[in-house]
């Protein structure tokens, strides 16, 4: 938890940098304690991309056209779904084979997969 007055701190630098809108802090029935009013436009700011959506009764989705406008994906878009124990990721197939090909750069990736296969059969041959 953050200590109140670096919380009013926060609240205040962020107010000045345009990111919060912050008004007149607000007593309440302690009178030692202040409650800024800060309104949610950090939300907004930070959460543009937030979309709500539902799976119908054929398991289908659809996608909000804010997010298909913004990431290009037009009908015929072939889109790949990635599992990971936090979510799901919905990213377009080209832009995978884009973000794949850019952490593989540099890589030989068939010298280490022969090499990883060689360990291993060393290991199968001294057992």
């Amino acid at each position: 938890m953050v200590p109140r007055g670096r919380l009013e701190a926060i609240l205040h630098s962020r107010a000045s940098r345009g990111s919060l809108e912050a008004s007149r802090p607000q007593t309440c029935s302690d009178p030692t304690r202040t409650i800024p009013q800060v309104s949610l436009q950090w939300y907004s700011l930070r959460m543009s991309g937030t979309e709500s959506m539902r799976v119908g009764d054929r398991g289908r989705v659809v996608l909000p056209a804010g997010i298909r406008e913004r990431r290009n994906w037009s009908e015929g878009t072939t889109l790949i779904a990635i599992e990971t124990d936090r979510g799901v990721i919905l990213t377009a197939r080209d832009e995978l084979e884009r973000i794949v090909r850019e952490q593989l750069a540099g890589t030989d990736v068939v010298a280490a997969l022969l090499e990883e296969r060689r360990a291993a059969s060393l290991r199968e041959d001294d057992a």
